[in-house]
């Protein structure tokens, strides 16, 4: 086997270990086409970087609920667009990952009356012990240690400086291969 045989898949974050987890398999809908064309009218920044980790984080308002994101942390090698500085260490967000049921549904948990009936039957002990695993088209990551091409933009007032998101999701990473990004 080579480098490139092998898989993003990290398995269970510690935290969510010996949790029930759910898998779901959101759909997103984008407003133009998953092509490099169509993804660049959106990108303000076009990196390429090696990938150190990556880790899972909800983002959202408490009482409502969040939604799932995968951090990227990548060392910058050289910027194409933008102002990204080459030796820089940045986040790159993307759609998906590890959540809490607590986090993912917020005080959607305890409505009651109308539409919601009695409301949710769940103890709070299931309620701590369940994790939705959100996978996103193929749900593949960046290999870690392996050198990426990313299309990004600005990140917004959840996340922290130097902190960007991948645009066109898996489409906007293009893993570096016999010198050319595929």
């Amino acid at each position: 086997t080579n480098d490139y045989e092998i898989t993003a898949n990290l398995g269970v974050p510690k935290e969510f270990q010996g949790k029930k987890i759910l898998d779901q398999y959101p759909q997103l809908d984008y407003e133009t086409e998953m092509n490099i064309q169509g993804i660049s009218k959106y990108t303000n920044q076009i990196i390429t970087g090696k990938i150190n980790e990556i880790s899972y984080t909800s983002i959202g308002e408490s009482q409502n609920v969040k939604t799932a994101w995968t951090i990227i942390n990548v060392t910058v090698n050289e910027n194409l667009y933008g102002n990204i500085k080459p030796g820089e260490n940045i986040n790159i967000y993307t759609c998906g990952g590890y959540i809490s049921m607590r986090d993912k549904l917020g005080d959607l948990l305890y409505a009651k009356g109308g539409k919601y009936g009695e409301g949710n039957k769940l103890s709070e002990e299931e309620i701590e012990n369940t994790v939705y695993h959100e996978i996103i088209n193929s749900g593949e990551l960046p290999i870690i240690g392996q050198e990426y091409a990313f299309y990004l933009a600005n990140g917004n007032k959840y996340m922290n400086d130097n902190s960007y998101i991948v645009i066109g999701g898996e489409n906007g990473q293009l893993l570096k291969f016999n010198d050319k990004f595929i």
